[in-house]
């Protein structure tokens, strides 16, 4: 009775704390996201289902004007999934055409989703980024042999297969399907199958690039990294097939192109040009790339059957070319743009590109492009990134894609954010020296400065690189950030609970010579052992990598904790007055590096991040060395 008592006193506490939260805190979606678009479209608009998780926010809801959004299929009714708020996908009513189960709607195979499947008969399929279920659709209704499905969102998950099963026709209870919720290049490496196709179709969340987010699982779906790992999942004539927003000028899909050349010379290809075909629908495009070569059989197919879709067309394919009409229908309901612009933007982007791959001369392409086209890798992982400097000042942001990809918003929120706290920084940190008096000014307030900035400034730039890196190893951006910033602190207080025994041991002096030594070695052997550390383990249970991550990060976290409460100990001998100006001082240093470590990341990747914090530490140890000698 009283367990059940106490059960129930919580369940009204926390409905409590859900009704004051929504009806003081409302949470409102702009009309910039999709959720606030929709209430923009349709006032009466229902929201008939929300999650949170770790991973994101879920909303599915029913509009009257949900046939305004973007999809493939506007005949169907249909129900809108948003992801925090902007990222969304359809749920479609297709058992209302169909049998349920059976999904032999012609319209599936005009879609984008079936490009891959022109040229394969009852493949193996892996889908990485579930949504509404359209892609495991797309598979059965080419009836493929078997559908393995890899989403990161449970809440998703749980959407399709059980709350909207009916709905949509039940594809998850198909025998030929399976589902697993993880990460999907943590899936991927641990996955001892090859496919004959493998499927992402737009994995990504908007809310995250307007906000210049950086830890994002998608990010590392669009590597050189990743697209290798994909190739190697593939069987011999498979095939990667991947579906993202065609810009005009072309962005995304283009930088796609350009990882794939990378990835393709790598693996031994003598002409990459020959392993990629480009299909466009106007807002979408599906970039297909095989291990070998596609066959002139296999482009004939493609060629053949996209020309009897509406709006399909060959945006690039080997030994390919079309005159300017061809791609007509690509452009017929833009608004913005002509056939005969839009033809000259393909023209310039995807023959030029692929002329300068055949010649081997592409590098010389990507550095005069419009925009930053430049491949990404797992440590620079940016993908989205592809504005350059002279965007900011410019308003020639191109057509095409989601709001919030029309203007540079990530690198203008970055860029006003460092700012505006290096400003405010520098005014709480210089501001006391005009308070101070001749006698504290005499213990080298440059030095005191010196030290604990750059205490904030390395351990944040070890943190963000350390919490980037574990992304793939723990399988979930949350895990990661969790893992690391607890396995950070916890034995960083135990550095500094011990840091006072080992002062009183060894002498200020000795002490600081020391860590200027030994504590740029660690972090630089750290950024050697990382990778290796990761690949070696990455097959493991999750238990298991949890505890060998704290056996791994424990000895470099206890270090990082001993140098704070050390300079905290010497400063205060001095004047007690210095501690509180000592604490700001490393609190400001930490906010502005959080910033700085991602525009550097962006700029030179997290390795390069990681090892400029051991410059950090030296710095800190050799400035804080003089201090002590000085005022000894």
């Amino acid at each position: 009775f009283k367990q059940k008592t106490a059960y129930e006193m919580l369940r009204s506490l926390v409905g409590s704390e859900m009704c004051i939260r929504d009806s003081l805190f409302p949470i409102t979606a702009p009309p910039s996201k999709a959720l606030g678009m929709g209430r923009a479209l349709d006032p009466d608009q229902n929201i008939e289902y929300t999650k949170w998780d770790r991973v994101a926010r879920i909303d599915v809801f029913s509009n009257k004007r949900s046939q305004e959004f973007f999809n493939y299929f506007p005949e169907l009714k249909n129900k809108v999934i948003t992801i925090d708020g902007d990222a969304y996908t359809l749920l479609y009513d297709f058992p209302s055409i169909s049998t349920p189960g059976t999904f032999d709607y012609p319209a599936i195979g005009d879609s984008l989703y079936s490009s891959a499947y022109l040229i394969h008969e009852r493949p193996s399929v892996l889908v990485v980024g579930l949504g509404g279920g359209t892609d495991v659709i797309t598979a059965l209704h080419h009836n493929a042999s078997s559908v393995t499905g890899i989403e990161i969102n449970k809440a998703m998950i749980e959407v399709t297969q059980n709350l909207y099963g009916d709905y949509v026709g039940r594809p998850y209870d198909d025998p030929r399907v399976t589902i697993f919720h993880s990460e999907g290049r943590s899936f991927i490496r641990r996955s001892p199958h090859r496919y004959d196709i493998i499927q992402l179709s737009g994995v990504d969340t908007w809310t995250a690039l307007a906000s210049g987010a950086y830890v994002l699982s998608e990010s590392y779906l669009y590597t050189t990294d990743a697209i290798r790992e994909y190739l190697e999942h593939l069987t011999p004539d498979g095939t990667l097939s991947i579906i993202r927003w065609l810009f005009w000028p072309p962005r995304e899909t283009l930088r796609l192109c350009t990882e794939a050349v990378e990835v393709l010379r790598t693996m031994g290809a003598d002409d990459p040009e020959k392993h990629i075909v480009v299909i466009g629908d106007g807002a979408l495009g599906a970039v297909l790339i095989k291990r070998r070569p596609f066959t002139w059989f296999e482009v004939a197919t493609l060629v053949e059957r996209t020309k009897e879709t509406p709006r399909n067309r060959i945006i690039y394919a080997p030994g390919f070319a079309a005159g300017d009409s061809y791609w007509g229908p690509l452009f017929e309901k833009n608004p913005f743009i002509s056939p005969s612009l839009g033809a000259s933007f393909i023209r310039r982007s995807f023959e030029r590109y692929f002329e300068a791959v055949s010649r081997g001369n592409e590098t010389a392409f990507i550095r005069t492009y419009d925009y930053n086209i430049t491949p990404v890798t797992d440590d620079q992982p940016f993908f989205f990134h592809y504005y350059r400097l002279r965007h900011l000042f410019t308003r020639d942001w191109g057509i095409g894609g989601s709001p919030v990809d029309k203007i540079p918003i990530a690198l203008i929120i970055l860029l006003f954010s460092f700012l505006q706290s290096l400003f405010f920084s520098f005014l709480l940190v210089m501001a006391p020296l005009f308070f101070m008096e001749v006698r504290e000014r005499s213990y080298s307030p440059h030095l005191q400065i010196l030290y604990f900035s750059s205490l904030g400034i390395g351990f944040m730039f070890i943190e963000i690189s350390l919490i980037q890196r574990f992304v793939l190893f723990l399988g979930n951006p949350s895990d990661a950030i969790a893992v690391t910033v607890m396995i950070l602190l916890l034995s960083a207080g135990i550095g500094s609970l011990l840091s006072k025994k080992m002062l009183a041991h060894f002498g200020d002096r000795r002490l600081f010579k020391g860590l200027a030594v030994v504590m740029p070695l660690l972090v630089l052997g750290y950024a050697l052992l990382i990778p290796l550390f990761t690949r070696h383990f990455l097959d493991t249970l999750f238990l298991v990598r949890l505890c060998l991550l704290f056996l791994f990060l424990a000895p470099l976290g206890f270090m990082m904790g001993i140098f704070f409460p050390i300079g905290l100990t010497i400063v205060g001998e001095k004047n007690h007055g210095f501690i509180p100006w000592a604490v700001a001082i490393n609190g400001v240093a930490g906010v502005v590096s959080s910033i700085l470590a991602i525009l550097l990341a962006m700029a030179y990747g997290f390795t390069f991040v990681f090892t400029l914090a051991a410059f950090c530490y030296f710095t800190a140890a050799v400035s804080f060395h003089r201090f002590v000698k000085k005022h000894a």
